[in-house]
C-alpha cells in the first residue's frame, strides 16, 4: 500500500487530511529523544531478528538509472517490496509524445543495479482526448505479500479540469515482465490505494482519484480469479456519539503471509478515530483494543508480519488540537505502540523536535516498526528507534537529504531514502540513498 514517509511534516494540515502535503519533510536539525516513563506494559515481544547497535547508519548514494522528463511531475517513483529489503522498484515516464510509455526499473540489490521491466504502454481511456496531453507522471504501489506483484499507475490530465488529473493504473504478477490494465470495482472508484494477495485471494482499497470533482471515498475490495473481478468485502462499522458528517470507511490493510489473517484500519478520513479491526478469514471483524489517546490520521504504523504473531501497532498525534469536539491535545509529545494486537499498550512521553514552521508542533514521523520490533521514526533531521519493550530511544544519526524515506523489512531490513515531488531542497543530484538497518 502507499506507505510515503518524508522529513517534512505539518502535523496540523495532516489532520485536514490533505495528504499530497505530506510529501514535504523538513531539514530544520531537531533535538534527540530523552527516556520517559511507560504507562503500561507490553506484551513479551516474539524471538525476533537482533536489534542493531546504537550509532549513525552508513549511508550509500546510488545515481538512478532514470530521470522524469522536462514537464512531467519532476520525480520518479520509489517503492520498496515486503520481505526483500535488497529490491526496489522505480518508474518514470518515458516521454512527452505517443506512444505514450513508462519506464519501470528493478533492483535486486539495494540499487547498485537496476534492470528495466518491460515498458508500460499506457492507453488512454475514452473519457481522455487522445491530444489531450503526455502522462504526466507515475507512482507504484506494490502488493504488500509478492514482492512480483506491483501496480503503476499514470497520471493524465483531465479533459477539461484545471488541476485534476486521471489515473490509468497497469498490474504486473511477474516482476514486470508482463503488464496488464487494472480492471477497476467501479467507474468512481478507480485510484487503487493498497494491495494484498495470498493464493488466489486478492484484497485492495479503491478510492476516487485524487482531486475528483466527487467527494472523496473508499471501498474495501477482494478479487479471486486473478484481479479480474472485485467484491465489496463487508466491514463493521462504529457509531460515533459527534456529529460526524464523513462516513467511515477503510483506509489501511495488512495481510498476514503466513496465516491469513487480515487487520483493517477504518476511519472517517477526516477527524482523529482510526479503529482497528482483525480478522482470519474476511467474514468475521473482531475491534482491536483501543490505544491509550486517538491517533492522527495518518500517523501510526503496522509491522509488516512474518511470522504466526500478534499486530504490533505504533502511533500519536502530532496535530494541535485533539478528536473533534477537544481543545488542546494533551498527547502531542506522545507515542502509544502495542506487540500484542491491543491487548497491552505502552505510552511514551518524547522530547521530539520543534517543527520551524509551526513552534507549537513536534517535527516527527513514524517510519516502520521494523524486524526487530523497534519503532523507526524521524525526529526533526535525525533517525531514531523506540524499544517497544523496554522503553528505550536511540539515535541512528542523520537521514540524506533526499526527501522520501522508506523501510523495506526482509532480512536485516534496509532503509531507503530518494527524491519525492513537493520537496525543493532535496539532494541536487536526485540519487537514491540505502542503509542497512542492521
Amino acid at each position: 500500500m502507499d506507505r510515503l514517509v518524508t522529513r517534512r511534516v505539518c502535523p496540523f494540515i495532516v489532520q485536514m487530511g490533505l495528504s499530497l502535503l505530506l510529501l514535504a519533510l523538513c531539514t530544520a536539525c531537531g533535538q534527540g529523544s530523552s527516556p520517559g516513563t511507560s504507562s503500561t506494559s507490553a506484551a513479551t515481544a516474539p524471538a525476533i531478528p537482533t536489534e542493531p547497535p546504537a550509532g549513525s547508519l552508513t549511508w550509500k548514494p546510488h545515481t538512478p538509472p532514470v530521470k522524469a522528463p522536462q514537464g512531467t511531475s519532476g520525480s520518479p517513483s520509489l517503492a520498496v517490496t515486503p520481505g526483500d529489503s535488497q529490491m526496489a522498484y522505480l518508474c518514470a515516464p518515458a516521454g512527452t509524445r505517443a506512444p505514450r510509455t513508462v519506464s519501470i526499473w528493478l533492483t535486486h540489490n539495494a540499487g547498485v543495479t537496476w534492470t528495466p521491466t518491460a515498458p508500460m504502454v499506457v492507453t488512454v481511456p475514452g473519457p481522455i482526448a487522445p491530444e489531450i496531453g503526455p502522462v504526466l507522471g507515475c507512482d507504484l504501489v506494490t502488493d504488500d505479500v509478492q514482492p512480483g506483484t506491483l501496480v503503476a499507475r499514470a497520471s493524465l490530465p483531465a479533459d477539461g479540469c484545471m488541476g485534476c488529473t486521471n489515473a490509468v493504473a497497469y498490474v504486473t504478477t511477474d516482476y514486470g515482465a508482463q503488464w496488464s490494465l487494472v480492471r477497476f470495482p467501479s467507474n468512481r472508484h478507480s485510484y487503487i490505494r493498497a494491495l494484498a494477495t495470498r493464493g488466489s485471494v486478492s484484497y485492495a482499497i479503491f478510492a476516487n482519484p485524487p482531486a475528483s470533482a466527487t467527494p472523496a471515498d473508499t471501498v474495501f475490495v477482494k478479487s479471486t480469479d486473478g484481479m479480474r473481478t472485485w467484491t465489496t468485502v463487508p466491514i463493521p462499522t462504529v457509531g460515533d456519539a459527534q456529529v460526524v458528517p464523513q462516513t467511515e470507511q477503510v483506509m489501511g490493510l495488512w495481510l498476514n503471509p503466513y496465516n491469513g489473517a487480515l487487520l483493517v484500519e477504518t476511519s472517517n478520513s477526516f477527524f482523529n478515530d482510526e479503529h482497528f479491526w482483525s480478522s482470519s478469514n474476511g467474514t468475521q471483524w473482531t475491534a482491536l483494543p483501543a490505544p491509550p489517546f486517538p491517533f492522527s490520521v495518518d500517523s501510526f504504523v503496522v509491522q509488516q508480519p512474518f511470522t504466526d504473531a500478534p499486530w504490533r501497532i505504533c502511533g500519536g498525534d502530532p496535530a494541535a488540537y485533539g478528536t473533534i469536539g477537544q481543545n488542546a491535545n494533551t498527547h502531542i509529545d506522545d507515542l502509544a505502540c502495542t506487540a500484542d494486537s491491543g491487548a497491552h499498550w505502552v505510552t511514551r512521553h518524547m522530547n521530539f523536535a520543534i517543527h520551524p514552521l509551526t513552534p507549537n508542533l513536534p517535527d516527527y514521523r513514524l517510519l516502520a516498526i521494523a524486524d526487530d520490533g523497534d519503532l523507526v521514526f524521524s525526529n526533526g533531521s535525525t533517525l531514531e528507534r523506540f524499544a517497544i519493550g523496554t522503553g528505550g530511544v536511540e539515535s541512528l544519526g542523520p537521514v540524506p537529504n533526499a526527501g522520501l524515506i522508506l523501510y523495506a523489512s526482509g532480512g536485516a531490513g534496509m532503509l531507503w531514502a530518494g527524491p519525492t515531488d513537493y520537496y525543493p531542497d532535496a539532494d541536487p543530484q536526485g540519487r537514491i540513498f540505502t542503509a542497512s538497518y542492521a
